[in-house]
């Protein structure tokens, strides 16, 4: 009986957050998520089709955040648009995520950065620098590309 009424109770807590999401958001279609994510300033968040965002994802969109069609946000994943340079003064810049990337597991996406289509992120990879190639696959901290598509 308790594991029925638990069960439920997520299933509520999910539809309610994709619903508070979508419409806090500007989402083109098909948004998934799955468990707890939290998104601060989502009015800054633009979401291409068939984007997934899995439990414990964490986007800061303190400026722009594109994450285009088909892309997949795994559990524990981070997409940062706000830092400290070297001064320790506050700094922020967009970050834009093309159509068909699968961010990781655990995986950190730093500020400024930009990945081509069809990128795949490692799991716990910290992406600190753009990826122009498309296909490409970044693994490592900080990330490198190991293979082009």
């Amino acid at each position: 009986m308790f594991t029925k009424i638990y069960n439920l109770k997520k299933r509520i807590e999910n539809k309610i957050s994709v619903l508070v999401i979508s419409r806090c958001v500007r989402n083109k279609g098909n948004l998934k998520i799955y468990g707890r994510v939290t998104i601060e300033n989502p009015k800054n968040l633009t979401l291409g089709k068939n984007v997934t965002i899995n439990e414990g994802a964490y986007i800061n969109c303190r400026d722009k955040v594109y994450i285009g069609n088909n892309v997949s946000v795994s559990a524990g994943c981070k997409i940062l648009t706000t830092g400290l340079d070297s001064d320790r003064m506050h700094t922020s810049a967009s970050v834009k995520i093309d159509d068909n990337c699968w961010l990781g597991v655990n995986s950190v996406i730093l500020p400024g950065v930009q990945l081509a289509s069809k990128c795949i992120v490692g799991a716990s990879a910290v992406v600190t620098k753009s990826e122009i190639n498309e296909g490409s696959t970044l693994v490592g901290i900080p990330a490198k590309n190991i293979r082009n598509g």
